[in-house]
């Protein structure tokens, strides 16, 4: 199983912090994931 990350950004950003790429996670190429996972992984 491979975990790949997504980079976006967001485009109503209020802050600069909020204009940085954020990781977005994907399992084996799909876009939704097992939820042991989604509350495992730190960020």
């Amino acid at each position: 199983m491979a975990i790949v990350f997504d980079w976006y950004e967001n485009p109503n950003a209020s802050s600069e912090e909020e204009e940085a790429l954020h990781p977005r996670i994907f399992m084996n190429g799909k876009d939704t994931a097992h939820p042991y996972i989604l509350t495992t992984v730190k960020m």
